[in-house]
């Protein structure tokens, strides 16, 4: 059954909720992941660190952004970056069209902070910003959310040209691998997308997000035990601030095997410091995302654990 997420208003098309990713790593087995780096169904997206955002040109040619919730007013701060909507519009781009993308500010995570969550739009942040376009939803009053990834590529590539400072987005689906090591250094995130998938208003698991995990340590405050089960799901972490041990969240064990021995083990374990992976701690909330359970670590002190 086919399901339409946009509606028209008087010949206008309107914003949507972006399509979300799921995540790919950190993982256990790096078998799991051989469809995404060897196959060339999928392509990959190194992606740099910044704020997705949604742009609309209207039935009066006029250039609206939300980010990648509806809910999520941009336009507004859209409208300083001057230089970047003329570089859009010398595509001359049709009317009622719709795509996404990303801003970013030279790859700087606390710039992208900044510019969410202030009012004020400095000189810096316009200085270093760029627009990727990543796809597109809705071209020329038509629905295009139902033609293949692939198909909206091309769909981009027709309408869009490089300029100084608004780009198509690269991906690649020969010798991911190779590539992935040679520029992993230079992104911290890489998008992992099904040529053959059609656009999804939610998570799909037509579009992977890959970030090779960091290594944190926390102090087990606790642990959280599966009712009726003798196993620990999660332990309790916590680290110092300004010398005070808070708690911050629970970090998942993945595996029964380890849920089993941290309970057998539970009473003993409480005040040691345990290892975990994490995709670095979240923009706007201080946990950590994606973050799992490795080992307990006798070497290590409390101390070791700062948030």
């Amino acid at each position: 059954m086919r399901h339409f997420y946009l509606k028209k208003k008087e010949n206008m098309i309107d914003f949507v909720d972006l399509m979300s990713c799921k995540s790919l790593g950190p993982i256990e087995s790096e078998k799991d992941t051989d469809m995404y780096w060897c196959s060339d169904q999928w392509i990959m997206e190194p992606i740099y660190l910044g704020t997705r955002f949604q742009c609309l040109i209207d039935s009066s040619n006029k250039y609206k952004f939300l980010g990648k919730k509806k809910k999520y007013k941009l336009t507004d701060k859209f409208d300083k970056f001057s230089k970047l909507i003329n570089e859009l519009k010398s595509n001359d781009i049709a009317q009622n069209t719709l795509f996404e993308g990303y801003l970013t500010f030279n790859n700087d995570a606390k710039d992208v902070f900044k510019f969410l969550n202030s009012n004020h739009v400095d000189e810096k942040l316009i200085n270093s910003s760029c627009l990727y376009i990543t796809d597109i939803i809705y071209y020329d009053n038509r629905d295009v959310f139902n033609m293949s990834l692939f198909d909206r590529k091309k769909m981009l590539n027709k309408i869009f040209e490089d300029s100084e400072n608004v780009k198509l987005q690269q991906g690649y689906t020969k010798d991911k691998k190779k590539i992935y090591e040679d520029i992993k250094n230079e992104f911290e995130i890489f998008l992992f997308k099904d040529l053959e998938s059609v656009y999804k208003f939610h998570y799909t698991v037509a579009c992977r997000i890959y970030k090779a995990p960091k290594q944190y340590f926390m102090v087990v405050m606790g642990c959280v035990v599966k009712d009726g089960k003798n196993m620990v799901v999660a332990l309790e972490g916590g680290q110092f601030r300004q010398g005070e041990l808070f708690k911050i969240m629970n970090v998942p064990v993945h595996g029964n095997e380890k849920r089993y021995e941290l309970f057998r083990k539970k009473d003993e374990i409480v005040g040691k410091v345990f290892e975990f992976l994490a995709n670095d701690r979240g923009i706007q909330e201080e946990k950590y995302l994606d973050s799992r359970f490795v080992s307990i670590r006798e070497d290590k002190k409390i101390e070791d654990c700062i948030f």
